[in-house]
């Protein structure tokens, strides 16, 4: 692949903006104040799979079997994650084990702190979305001439195009 390399280093952040843990009743249709997990790695927040389901109204999809059999997810993003973790998601509400699949191009650029959290709820939340589908992380280590992103969003293309290839 051929192209001209940035100009700048300036690179995509994540969105993700932790505002606190909540925790939401159906019965009431309210969020109030609940608790954080602590680990090494820092607080996560616990979101139910089903709050998803719920604010875009997938059951009348679920209800048809529609539930992302046969298809596959590509997530692009600048961070490597631990499976485990996400293996742990999924048990704690009860999923299916899909196990989401980590693809490297190139150099592998590690778990970064502070990035990975928008890495981790993208693959759990649509492993719970979707939990028949194959969930793919597209990752790379990228340099002041190569942003990771951009790169790997040019690769996810060609490899979506030619199915008979390996990374």
């Amino acid at each position: 692949m051929r192209g001209i390399s940035p100009l700048n280093n300036f690179r995509a952040k994540p969105q993700l903006h932790v505002l606190g843990p909540a925790a939401y009743a159906r019965a009431t249709n309210k969020t109030t104040p609940q608790w954080t997990i602590n680990n090494p790695n820092g607080n996560f927040y616990a979101v139910a799979p089903e709050d998803f389901a719920t604010q875009y109204d997938l059951s009348p999809l679920y209800q048809t079997g529609i539930n992302g059999n046969g298809q596959t997810i590509g997530i692009i993003h600048e961070s490597n994650i631990d499976i485990s973790l996400v293996n742990a998601y999924q048990q704690l509400f009860g999923l299916s084990s899909n196990p989401t699949q980590v693809v490297i191009d190139g150099d592998d650029p590690g778990t970064l702190n502070g990035v990975d959290t928008e890495a981790y709820l993208d693959v759990e939340v649509s492993g719970a979305v979707a939990p028949k589908a194959t969930v793919n992380l597209y990752i790379s280590n990228g340099s002041d001439f190569e942003d990771p992103l951009a790169d790997r969003s040019a690769s996810v293309i060609i490899h979506s195009l030619s199915p008979a290839s390996v990374w």
